[in-house]
């Protein structure tokens, strides 16, 4: 209730800055529009979208350097910035993933609560910076009429809209938290505000590529420091991912399954990805067909839709090992290996290439054996 409340409240505040700047507009270009002023004002508008995200995330890269911390990506849309061997590269994602992202990398000692704070407030300042300078500009008339006004009016609203939409201190349906919901957490120095943190380190350390068996074991113990069953779930898949990639077959399943008891707390919309690897534990770790089978109907969807490694990677197992079919188990694994260096989470490529390579031996025996 109290989300939707902030929600409908941003959006009428939003309205009336965007009402306010619509009929500033119109009072300064009277008469009817020509098609071509109807396209100009569309084009203004979209680039003030896109120069608000680009603006955000421009003030969280700006912060963090502020705060001393290391950059890895800057992303809006499908295009990103990124570092890749000590060079800074152009690089197209295929999938949306971020409407903009940019990540920096804690220092050794992790995100420390200043840092972290100084890190998520760079893009509400700037938000508010791009506000008050495009106002100014309107309300000193130095822009009047035209595709300046439209494009300063329309980032005046958007700019406040993009800053209402982050500041609210919530986390949405994906359990993504808003930079407000950190910097009230670190206010308030909150159990959440820790989790929080650390889970972002750990997002950007896995985003950056950096090699699992040195950021992860001081990690490993973090699930117990949480009583919220969300962090539980979070800190438990990484350290699932993390035993699969130092060859532990048997304590990555007895991660899941220390995960399993805290699933149906989990988000909704997030809760699938997890069960795509309860799947592959029952498939592949510790082969169950009755369990296996049981997941594969609640995500079969999820499953037919995906298109990333893991995707293929768990279809493969579950072809292979329970309904034992090695052709479709290839044909998922071919799949896999054409798309496991675009995976986002760099640093786990080499273990969804080590476990499509391991699939695709025993497909290959197994298909020996029926000839």
């Amino acid at each position: 209730m109290k989300k939707k409340l902030l929600f409908l409240l941003s959006m009428l505040g939003g309205g009336i800055i965007g009402g306010a700047g619509a009929a500033f507009f119109l009072k300064n270009n009277p008469g009817a529009w020509t098609k071509t002023e109807v396209l100009g004002a569309a084009a203004a508008f979209l680039l003030a979208f896109v120069g608000q995200v680009v603006v955000h995330e421009f003030g969280h890269f700006l912060f963090g350097k502020l705060a001393g911390m290391r950059f890895y990506s800057f992303r809006v849309g499908f295009l990103a910035l990124e570092i890749e061997n000590g060079r800074l590269r152009f690089r197209l994602y295929k999938n949306l993933g971020y409407l903009g992202l940019c990540v920096m990398l804690p220092t050794q000692e992790g995100h420390n609560r200043k840092t972290l704070m100084l890190y998520m407030v760079g893009g509400l300042v700037l938000n508010l910076v791009s506000l008050a300078l495009c106002l100014y500009l309107i309300l000193d008339r130095q822009v009047t009429s035209g595709f300046g006004l439209w494009f300063a009016c329309s980032t005046v609203f958007l700019a406040f809209v993009l800053f209402l939409a982050n500041a609210m201190p919530i986390k949405n349906s994906s359990n993504i938290a808003t930079d407000g919901k950190y910097l009230l957490d670190g206010f308030k120095q909150s159990p959440d505000y820790y989790s929080l943190a650390d889970i972002l380190s750990l997002n950007a350390l896995s985003l950056s590529g950096e090699d699992p068996a040195v950021f992860m074991p001081r990690f490993l113990q973090r699930h117990q420091q949480t009583e919220d069953p969300t962090f539980k779930v979070n800190f438990l898949a990484y350290n699932y991912l993390y035993y699969l990639s130092t060859g532990q077959p048997e304590a990555a399943f007895q991660t899941m399954q220390e995960m399993e008891p805290f699933l149906e707390q989990y988000p909704p919309t997030q809760r699938k990805e997890i069960q795509k690897e309860q799947l592959f534990a029952y498939s592949f770790l510790q082969p169950a067909p009755a369990k296996a089978k049981e997941i594969y109907q609640q995500i079969e969807t999820r499953l037919a839709l995906g298109k990333s490694a893991d995707d293929y990677r768990v279809q493969a197992a579950y072809a292979l090992y329970i309904i034992q079919e090695p052709e479709k188990a290839r044909h998922f694994i071919s799949e896999g290996k054409k798309v496991a260096d675009l995976s986002m989470m760099k640093s786990f490529v080499p273990l969804e290439k080590d476990l499509l390579h391991t699939l695709e031996k025993a497909a290959q025996e197994q298909h020996l054996e029926t000839v």
